[in-house]
C-alpha cells in the first residue's frame, strides 16, 4: 500500500552548498512510502548509489535544548511501548538518542551510514536484514 509518493526530492537533508547553483543542482531521488505486510514503512524507490556521505553532512541538532527535551518525550515512549530489550535504531546519525536509552538501561544498537565518530554503540553501515538478525540473537 503506497502512503506518500513525490518525485525529484532532495536525497539529502543539512547540507551546506557553497552557491544557489550548487544547491539547485544537488542529487535528487524518488520518494515513495509503502507499507510492507508485516507493517515496515519504507521508500520502495530508494537508490543507495545516490547517499553518499560526505564531510559536509552533519544532522546533528543536539545542541538544541528543544530537540533535547523532544528526544527525553520520545525515549519515554520508546521505553514504555517497546521496552528495553533487543532496540536498534536505523539512521541514528552519531548515536545521541541510542546513547539516551542506553543510559535509560537500554539494550540497544545502532547505524547510520554518515556516522563519522567513535560510538561503541553505532556501526558506520547501511541498515540491512543480515545486521538486523545478527542485532537481536
Amino acid at each position: 500500500m503506497s502512503l506518500f509518493s513525490i518525485a525529484g526530492s532532495p536525497v539529502f537533508q543539512n547540507l551546506v552548498y557553497d552557491t544557489r547553483a550548487d544547491a539547485f543542482s544537488a542529487v535528487r531521488g524518488d520518494i515513495e512510502l509503502v507499507v510492507s505486510e508485516d507493517g515496515y514503512v519504507y521508500n520502495d524507490r530508494y537508490e543507495p548509489d545516490k547517499c553518499r556521505y560526505l564531510s559536509a553532512y552533519d544532522n546533528d541538532q543536539g545542541f538544541s535544548e528543544r530537540y533535547s527535551g523532544h528526544l527525553e518525550y520520545v525515549k519515554a515512549i520508546v521505553l514504555r511501548t517497546l521496552g528495553s530489550s533487543s532496540l536498534f535504531e536505523i539512521g541514528c546519525g552519531h548515536g545521541l538518542f541510542v546513547q539516551m536509552l542506553s543510559e535509560a538501561g537500554a539494550e540497544i544498537r545502532g547505524c547510520d551510514p554518515s556516522h563519522s565518530k567513535s560510538h561503541p554503540l553505532v556501526q558506520q553501515c547501511y541498515f540491512d536484514e543480515v545486521m538486523m538478525v545478527r542485532s537481536t540473537a
